[in-house]
């Protein structure tokens, strides 16, 4: 067998294996494109959560550093969380917990973590260092296990919505609204990207966004919680005819079986729709549909190959885990590098510029950073120097915002690479296969000679002597005769003899 039949099957065996498509999410998320996008949703959501928590802290209504684990712990709120010590906002307490939840369930995957000890020994080792240090990123994320990270992260946000329902509404909608264009944008980007090796502009994705925003990206997320709430309603009502004496006790008993199958259909479609979740975005970027589609679709093609789901979501989980930490350490390496080199420039060999402890005047700006915390200022800088420090401090956050930038990028196009490997176990269709709007058809018409080309006809001269050429029914170009039929030099001859008794009939 030569070389080149070799690596075609070769070749051919990775392509019929499903899951080597998995691993193009990260070039897929590390364009610049969708890390843009990304980091806009961020920063505007980081804004629109800081705002809330100035609101809150204006009328008093802080929180304790500790307080997520001590609710964690104990679910309820911890003993005095509106005293004095209550000077944290409650969207900068949820996303120091939320973000360090996120990294030590990645370093737990990196390292086959993932089922370690129980929640209670978590709870009672981050609440010990909460208390000593609100800054849980500042100590760096612990390999408490995924299961343990997971749990942590969904008591986290029922934290803000039980004990904080108007600012979790208020900050959950918004936030909704602001992922829904931005994440559904850069799941279309990389939608067309994955199918048709072909790459958008942001324009146009946005623009796809906006016109399936409130139908679509806003609506799906919210369709199965509205069911959710609407199965449980139903399930309330009967607990109040439960509650009429005599009538209740004997009809209410007798009906009960109803009750536990609604509350069986509410438990399937939560489990559901909580791992279809993922799919309602990249169902809508790829198909150009509504939100009833896309949460059909996602639930059913989850429900067919749960195994084949699972198997694709503990890879990419995998993939990505690896993929944050080599995005991580870069950024770090060039923090590093770049805090090293101007800080030996502002006291080169100790000759000049070194203060008290031996520190530079960088180092009294920001200090050397470390592979869990890019930004830190010096607390006893002053004046001038600590509003630069501000300055630079402000350009670090954004590098390490770029870090989670690419995590929430890499996750909306593993998202939407894995939505194409179900849809074609389930559906047959090809990973080809995506739609695309009138404008962008034009823009991607093949070449022409191309096999996916239009065939172009040439119509007879009209009687002032120009010729019309259409493609697929369509008039594409006109020119004089003489310019359009130019002579075949390798026919008979037959066609020039015709045009000269044309020309000649025409005279």
């Amino acid at each position: 067998m030569s070389n080149g039949a070799k690596f075609q099957q070769e070749m051919s065996w990775l392509e019929s294996c499903s899951f080597v498509h998995l691993f193009r999410a990260f070039r897929l998320a590390i364009h610049p494109s969708k890390i843009i996008l990304a980091l806009g949703a961020l920063l505007v959501t980081w804004v629109w959560g800081f705002a809330l928590d100035e609101i809150w802290l204006a009328t008093d209504k802080g929180v304790r550093g500790d307080a997520i684990m001590t609710y964690a712990g104990s679910g309820a709120a911890p003993a005095g969380h509106e005293s004095a010590e209550a000077d944290q906002g409650v969207f900068a307490t949820w996303c120091r917990h939320e973000a360090w939840c996120i990294e030590s369930g990645l370093m737990s995957i990196t390292r086959g973590n993932f089922w370690a000890g129980g929640p209670e020994a978590a709870v009672g080792l981050l609440a010990a260092q909460a208390r000593g240090n609100a800054n849980l990123q500042a100590s760096g994320p612990l390999p408490i296990g995924l299961k343990n990270s997971v749990v942590l992260m969904v008591k986290g946000t029922t934290w803000m919505v039980a004990e904080h329902c108007w600012f979790a509404l208020l900050f959950l909608l918004i936030a909704l609204g602001i992922w829904a264009m931005f994440g559904g944008a850069i799941c279309r980007i990389a939608a067309v990207e994955f199918a048709r090796d072909e790459k958008i502009s942001m324009r146009e994705a946005l623009a796809f966004a906006k016109q399936r925003y409130l139908g679509g990206f806003f609506l799906a997320p919210l369709f199965p919680v509205l069911i959710v709430l609407a199965l449980a309603a139903t399930l309330a009502v009967g607990g109040v005819f439960l509650s009429i004496p005599y009538l209740g006790d004997i009809l209410g008993s007798l009906l009960f079986v109803l009750a536990i199958l609604v509350g069986g259909v509410t438990a399937v479609f939560v489990l559901a729709s909580a791992v279809g979740g993922s799919l309602f975005w990249p169902t809508i970027a790829a198909e150009g549909s509504q939100c009833l589609d896309a949460v059909s679709r996602s639930i059913h093609y989850v429900g067919t190959k749960p195994w084949r789901t699972l198997f694709y979501a503990l890879v990419m989980a995998a993939y990505g885990s690896l993929c944050f930490v080599f995005v991580k350490v870069v950024a770090y390496l060039t923090l590093a590098v770049t805090h090293a080199c101007v800080g030996f420039g502002t006291a080169p060999f100790g000759w000049w510029g070194v203060r008290d402890g031996g520190q530079n005047k960088l180092d009294a700006l920001w200090l050397m950073p470390s592979i869990n915390r890019f930004a830190a200022s010096p607390a006893d800088a002053t004046g001038i120097e600590a509003f630069s420090g501000w300055i630079i401090t402000s350009w670090v956050f954004v590098v390490g915002l770029l870090v989670w930038a690419f995590l929430a990028a890499f996750y909306f196009c593993g998202s939407t690479v894995i939505y194409f490997l179900l849809r074609r176990e389930n559906d047959a269709m090809d990973l080809e296969d995506v739609f695309l709007e009138a404008y962008e058809e034009t823009e991607h018409t093949p070449a022409a000679g191309s096999p996916e080309a239009p065939a172009a006809t040439t119509e007879a001269p009209a009687a002032d002597g120009t010729v019309q050429v259409t493609v697929e029914g369509q008039a594409v170009a006109t020119a004089p005769a003489e310019e359009s039929a130019a002579p075949d030099s390798g026919g008979d001859g037959d066609g020039d003899s015709e045009s000269a008794d044309e020309a000649g009939q025409t005279n």
